[in-house]
């Protein structure tokens, strides 16, 4: 339309026939539509956002872009650990502060280990005394739940493997 808009008016009217939500005719109420890529203007019908597309487009697509980037950026923050799946407390980055159970293959927060202090696992309930380092029954539990299609259970497996853990040959 070539109006010029400003920024207050935006939500309130259409950006290229200018009619406000309200304000249909014969008392009828327009309901109007965000641009779906940018959300920085609305419209009052398909035709109308059509109409304005090639005024808007590069203003739309600068916008899209920036809305883009802020959602790649303000994401991939969060804790790459996670939670601890009893207590829900975020699992610290040292591994002097987190336990691995091998029989379910969960990583639990050093507290929760001390609070469950039975020697049976919170999880699958199997004994914990009947897994010692070494013996190669971590890596058999481990194994078992690979074959299960449990992610973790290849990562645990890598870590054994990287470390020397459990008899198996360390990776040079």
């Amino acid at each position: 339309s070539g109006r010029a808009v400003m920024s207050s008016e935006m939500s309130e009217i259409c950006a290229h026939c200018g009619k406000g939500e309200g304000g249909g005719s014969e008392g009828g109420t327009i309901k109007l539509k965000n641009c779906k890529a940018c959300y920085l203007v609305k419209y009052c019908s398909v035709d109308c956002q059509k109409a304005d597309r090639s005024a808007h487009k590069r203003a739309c697509k600068r916008r899209a872009a920036e809305l883009r980037d802020e959602r790649l950026f303000s994401s991939g923050h969060e804790f790459y650990l996670g939670d601890c799946p009893i207590c829900a407390i975020p699992l610290p980055l040292s591994a002097n502060g987190r336990s691995f159970t091998s029989c379910c293959v969960k990583t639990i927060c050093l507290g929760c280990e001390v609070a469950a202090d039975t020697g049976i696992c919170p999880f699958c309930r199997s004994d914990q005394e009947l897994i010692v380092d070494g013996s190669g029954m971590r890596v058999a539990m481990v194994r078992s739940r690979m074959e299960k299609g449990d992610p973790a259970a290849y990562e645990k497996l890598g870590y054994f493997y990287h470390h020397g853990l459990d008899g198996l040959q360390k990776d040079s």
